[in-house]
Formats: C-alpha cells, sequence, structure tokens
C-alpha cells in the first residue's frame, strides 16, 4: 500500500546512517515516494549590525558545509538514492513546517532529539513542537530501536463523533498508515480503543428509584453503543484489510475500559510495542493550540516511536511567509 508520496526526513544534527534516516529510505523506495533531507542552521554567529564582517557569506559557507557533509553521507549509504538535500537556517520549528507546507509533504521523519535523555520528558522540544504544530503526519524513531517494528499499537477513539465525522477521518487514517507499515515489516498489530461511561453509581444512590432507574439504564445505554461502535469499527478494519490486500496481517484488537493515557501506556509497557500510532485531538478551527491532553498525557509517558497524526481541518499556527 502506497501510503506516503512526498516525505521529509529531518537529520537534526544525526548521520545518514541513523535509524530514522534507514527507515525514511526504506519507506521512500516501498512508496515510490519523493525524498527531501532537511537539516537546520542553527548555531549562527552572532555580529553587531556594525560590524565589517559579512554575517551572509559566513552563513552561506556554514550552509555549504552541512550540504557537503550530508552528501557524503549519503554517498557513503545510500549511493544510488535520488534524494533532495536542503540546508534551512532560523529558528528550526518553523522553517522546517514552512518547508512542509510550501512543498505539500505529506510525512516528516526525525529520530529523538538526544536533549531529551537528559530530560524527565521522552521527546525534546524540537520533537514536541513539530508534534503539535507540524500539519502532516510526524515519525519520531528512537535511535535504540531496530530498523523494522515487531509489534505496533494503533490508538483508535471511538467514543465521540463530532457533526463532520472528523474523528471517523483520524481513526482510518491510523488505521491506513498501522495497518501498511505492519505489513510492510511482517510486525504484529494491536489496536487499542480505551474507553469509559459515565458511571452513574454514586448518584444513582442519591435518587429515588425512579431516578436511579434512568441513570442506571443511560449507563446501559452508554455500554451498548460503545460496543457497537467498536463492532462497527472491526468489520471496516477488516474490510479495509480485504480491500488493500492485506488479509495475512496479524491483528489484535483491545478494547478496554480505563482512562486513555493510562490504559494505552500500559498496554504498550506490556506488550513491549515498538511503534505507537496515534491521533491528536486538539479542536481544529482554533491555530496554535497544543495537542489534545490524552495525547500529551501519553506522550509524556511512553518510551517507543511514535507517530502522530492530525485530525482533517488541522490548522498549523505556523504559517508561510507573503509570497512564499
Amino acid at each position: 500500500m502506497q501510503r506516503f508520496k512526498n516525505i521529509l526526513l529531518v537529520l537534526d544534527d544525526a548521520d545518514f546512517s541513523s535509524p530514522a534516516a534507514q527507515r525514511a529510505v526504506q519507506l521512500a523506495e516501498t512508496n515510490n515516494a519523493a525524498l527531501t533531507v532537511v537539516d537546520v542552521l542553527r548555531h549562527t554567529p552572532i555580529l553587531s549590525t556594525s560590524s565589517s564582517v559579512n554575517l551572509d557569506r559566513i552563513k552561506n559557507v556554514m550552509i555549504n558545509e552541512r550540504y557537503r557533509e550530508i552528501e557524503q553521507y549519503i554517498a557513503a549509504t545510500s549511493p544510488d538514492l535520488n534524494v533532495k538535500i536542503r540546508v534551512l537556517s532560523g529558528k528550526d520549528f518553523i522553517v522546517i513546517i514552512r518547508y512542509v507546507l510550501k512543498n505539500k509533504c505529506d510525512l516528516v521523519i526525525k529520530a529523538v532529539a538526544q536533549e531529551s535523555r537528559l530530560s524527565s520528558m521522552f521527546f525534546g522540544s524540537l520533537d514536541l513542537r513539530l508534534l503539535r504544530k507540524c500539519p502532516c503526519p510526524v515519525w519520531l524513531i528512537k535511535s535504540e530501536k531496530r530498523q523494522k517494528n515487531n509489534k505496533i499499537l494503533a490508538a483508535v477513539q471511538l467514543e465521540h463523533i463530532d457533526d463532520e465525522g472528523q474523528l471517523d477521518a483520524l481513526n482510518r487514517k491510523i488505521m491506513q498508515i498501522s495497518s501498511s507499515l505492519a505489513y510492510t515489516d511482517e510486525a504484529e498489530l494491536h489496536i487499542v480503543n480505551a474507553w469509559v461511561v459515565f458511571e452513574g453509581g454514586r448518584l444513582a444512590k442519591k435518587l429515588s428509584k425512579q431516578y436511579r432507574d434512568d441513570v442506571e439504564h443511560w449507563v446501559a445505554e452508554q455500554r451498548t453503543s460503545m460496543h457497537e461502535a467498536q463492532q462497527h469499527f472491526q468489520e471496516e478494519f477488516e474490510q479495509h484489510l480485504r480491500r488493500e490486500g492485506l488479509e495475512k496481517l496479524k491483528y489484535t484488537f483491545h478494547f478496554l475500559e480505563g482512562i486513555a493515557e493510562e490504559v494505552i501506556v500500559t498496554l504498550a509497557d506490556k506488550l513491549a510495542v515498538d511503534l505507537i500510532v496515534m491521533g491528536t485531538l486538539a479542536r481544529t478551527d482554533l491555530a496554535g493550540l497544543l495537542i489534545g491532553n490524552t495525547s500529551e498525557a501519553i506522550l509524556n509517558q511512553i518510551d517507543s516511536s511514535v507517530i502522530a497524526i492530525k485530525p482533517a481541518g488541522f490548522i498549523s499556527p505556523v504559517a508561510l511567509k507573503t509570497g512564499t
């Protein structure tokens, strides 16, 4: 299944032999996709405006030097690879996202920042900004992870569908990307839906029998509705596999009652998954909002690679410059 057509690999001080780079190459070849390697020149010299030194000339020298380094990496590891190289300057996440917007990239791949190893959070500052603000899916890869995944966990949310059906579309994206990658890697695919219903037990005890029966009936209706949504998703997923010729894929459904961030993190640890594919569920009508609270809580606790997917209609707070 050729899911991606325009892949952007962010080196961010990594070389071309990293697992993230090798995955980008493999995915580009499998999908017959265009591949661009980008790095951002972050350490530019600070000079006063009265300085006689030509800052632009120095910056161009640094850009050209980094360009040649990347060329040498590619020549040494993937000499036959058809790839574009771009060395940008400016605020890293801003210039990367502007490149994504201008060139209509449909996937960003990046190694997890080394800086985060020294902090309590798994992902570094650039990682989190891309997860929050980049309009296309972002795949952050742990440097220690093997090139292929053995176990992939896809987290879907079936509880609430808005008037425009956006979560349905997001679930389908998660389904498509996770199944395609699992099939390519010959990996086990685990699909989890963590769900809760309003528990009316405490409330019901304070009410008269008439209202207590109403509350209990409401809770039962919620459970029935949830089970129906899960059954519908399972049928749609199996139709998707048949439609795409992925019938040999090994997969397991986990429909677990509980708070999403607790259930998903616990299951990921228990299964020792290599990759989590999940959606970010912030509102899409306001640019610049952080990813949803549940997604943020999960990302802060997991110790695996992750692909984060935005819902349809997501507006990045980073805009193209006028005239670009």
